[in-house]
């Protein structure tokens, strides 16, 4: 069997050149001619993953049908996934686990029918312009998927490698301006921190974040000022801009977290958010739409506590920060389908 492969590309001086990893059975291994390793170990780690549940095709034959009711999903790939890791080797605040994730979320989005580019460890303007690229050369593709993990701080300030710093909104701008993603459903995940509280099981002390959903809202308003936030009935339809119903249309955004707090992740298992998506949308995805899959895995991430007496994340939970502007379509990813025929 002939593998497939990913190209790694690093903006850190650590990495010469791109990385390139070859696929052989659900496992991740590096090539051989690569000088460096993806994580010191000489190759990436890799669990043994589920198989993704496959969608019925009488669901998948039906959904053609239903253009009012479903996103159409024909093309193979179906859609184009960018991930950016930034892991900060060598700079003195690893994230470790990360590459656990990666490795997640390559399986996760291949088995789907997706096509992957990964980044790793990028400076604040590469990412920027990384999202750019990617965002102008989404072809024929049904989907646009962008899932951003690395440190992050408040105001929704994402790190880059060499402690540079880019906007979230950004991002979010530069994929909701792109005409190549037009009525297309984008989905963008940002797995980093977004202060330094702590969520816990506790609602006294200053270090409780509390449930806040209008925080999206407000990113968004900052992208597109001229509107109402998404969830909100105070403003009536004539008051909504054709430029905010165009570019916040057929959008999804989820963070790990509320606003203010930390997002958790396991050193040895990858984090929370990311590990909570793989597992459901594995399992899910066959029958249930995105934003179905989405409320599961809140749920998910609620199940989830740290057992750490005497330390600050004794009892510490998170709760992701998730809005939507699907409407009434339904988006399903009909993992199996279209069929294709690999040599």
């Amino acid at each position: 069997m002939e593998p497939s492969s990913i190209q790694i590309t690093g903006g850190n001086p650590i990495f010469q050149g791109p990385i390139t990893i070859n696929v052989y059975n659900g496992e991740i291994k590096k090539n051989q001619k690569s000088s460096e390793a993806v994580n010191g170990k000489g190759w990436v780690e890799s669990d043994y993953y589920r198989p993704v549940t496959n969608a019925k095709e009488r669901d998948f034959v039906d959904h053609i049908s239903r253009p009012k009711d479903f996103y159409l999903i024909s093309n193979y790939p179906k859609g184009r996934v960018l991930i950016v890791n930034n892991e900060f080797r060598g700079e003195g605040d690893e994230r470790h686990g990360s590459n656990k994730d990666v490795s997640g979320m390559y399986h996760l989005w291949k088995e789907m029918g997706f096509s992957i580019t990964i980044e790793t460890d990028l400076t604040a303007y590469n990412m920027g312009l990384r999202v750019e690229e990617f965002a102008a050369q989404q072809g024929r593709s049904d989907i646009c998927v962008v899932i951003i993990m690395s440190h992050g701080k408040e105001d929704d300030l994402v790190f880059g490698s060499k402690r540079g710093e880019l906007a979230a909104e950004k991002i979010l701008n530069i994929i909701t301006s792109s005409p190549s993603l037009k009525t297309k459903p984008k989905l963008i995940f940002f797995q980093m921190c977004r202060g330094s509280k702590v969520q816990t099981t506790h609602t006294d002390g200053e270090g409780f974040c509390t449930e806040d959903s209008t925080w999206i809202n407000q990113l968004l308003r900052k992208v597109l000022p001229h509107g109402k936030r998404l969830g909100s009935e105070q403003t009536e339809v004539d008051a909504l801009s054709s430029e905010y119903v165009e570019k916040t249309s057929d959008l999804m955004l989820a963070f790990a977290t509320q606003p203010d707090c930390v997002a958790l992740r396991d050193p040895k298992k990858g984090s929370w958010f990311i590990q909570s998506i793989r597992k459901v949308f594995t399992d899910k995805a066959a029958k249930h739409d995105v934003c179905a899959l989405m409320e599961m895995v809140k749920d998910d991430l609620e199940k989830k506590s740290v057992h750490a007496p005497g330390t600050d994340l004794h009892e510490a939970v998170m709760n992701m920060d998730a809005s939507d502007s699907f409407g009434k379509k339904r988006l399903m990813l009909f993992p199996g389908f279209p069929k294709c025929y690999e040599e």
